[in-house]
């Protein structure tokens, strides 16, 4: 493969077809669920910047806002156009077989309840052949009081093969002290992008500053990928597997209601047997020291290893 994997005792080998451009950059995804790249130059977070601006005129007077929550559908689609406009030349550089299917700023006006609580974002391709991931990228520098992003490395499905759909609950819904304790923020400077996977759980805390945090999401997947999203149905461990159009979410009028219902908008596909375990807390603290062990995150060698990645492959 590449220089990379004789540094290890063990040889992580890929599952599935690369979705970076850069060996490196796949091994890190797979390995700890997450990389950071370099990615903005200053002209195009200026313009991220304006755009932004124009577009948010009058700002709640606090909280964390997704686009995502709007019910005007014409901002949305024209909010994700102006971004994919300036994000695409970037991206292409680090990515391949890919395709971006939206876009959307997320901000965090100053107050205390602007936290974003631990989550990880919804199975949307299948995930035994192809990737989905969430190109986070801040517009201003990312401090420890402004609301960073935590992420617990190691909890991707490629440790941990779970569904997660709008419609189900997480197993770690009762143990946010647990959860907490094994994230780690990252603190970037604007510009940078935190390409996460879509299963990897995340989390971003209040914004104590008196400046509005401001950042934007790219939602990528692998080209050859359909979309698609699980429902439960609470009856018999049955899951209804639907095959969506690539803005389903962008069109909820209301979104924190409609992504719960039984989808109206796409094909189904087939049902699904499946069981969500059930974990005590001791076990939950089991699962993410042993997903903490498996990402080498926390390896010094594999730490001096990846920040001479980053740096090597900066591209602007």
């Amino acid at each position: 493969m590449s220089w990379i994997f004789s540094t290890f005792d063990e040889i992580f080998a890929m599952k599935y077809q690369p979705i970076f451009k850069s060996d490196e950059h796949q091994f890190l995804f797979e390995k700890q669920g997450f990389v950071i790249v370099p990615l903005l130059d200053e002209k195009s977070l200026i313009r991220l910047n304006n755009i932004f601006d124009d577009l948010h005129p009058n700002l709640p007077k606090e909280g964390f806002i997704s686009g995502g929550y709007s019910q005007d559908l014409e901002y949305k689609m024209k909010s994700s156009q102006m971004i994919k406009d300036v994000m695409e030349p970037f991206v292409d550089k680090i990515f391949q077989d890919y395709k971006i299917y939206g876009s959307t700023f997320v901000y965090k006006v100053a107050s205390k309840n602007s936290e974003l609580g631990p989550h990880q974002d919804w199975s949307i391709v299948d995930e035994d052949v192809f990737f989905s991931l969430n190109c986070w990228v801040p517009l201003c520098d990312i401090t420890s009081r402004n609301g960073p992003m935590y992420v617990l490395p190691g909890s991707h499905y490629l440790n941990h093969q779970i569904i997660r759909a709008p419609s189900m609950g997480y197993y770690y819904d009762n143990y946010r002290d647990v959860v907490l304790k094994y994230m780690v923020p990252l603190k970037v400077k604007a510009g940078t992008a935190i390409i996460i996977n879509h299963s990897i759980i995340h989390y971003s805390s209040p914004n104590y500053t008196n400046k509005v945090r401001k950042a934007l999401i790219s939602a990528i997947k692998s080209s050859q990928a359909d979309t698609i999203l699980y429902y439960d149905t609470k009856c018999d461990n049955v899951l209804e597997v639907y095959q969506m159009p690539e803005d389903f979410a962008v069109r909820y009028n209301n979104f924190f209601q409609d992504n719960k219902l039984r989808p109206d908008s796409g094909k189904l596909l087939k049902e699904k047997y499946y069981i969500q375990n059930i974990y005590s807390k001791s076990e939950v603290d089991e699962l993410f020291n042993m997903m903490h062990e498996k990402s080498g995150y926390f390896d010094s060698r594999f730490k001096l290893l990846m920040n001479k990645i980053v740096n090597r492959f900066t591209i602007v």
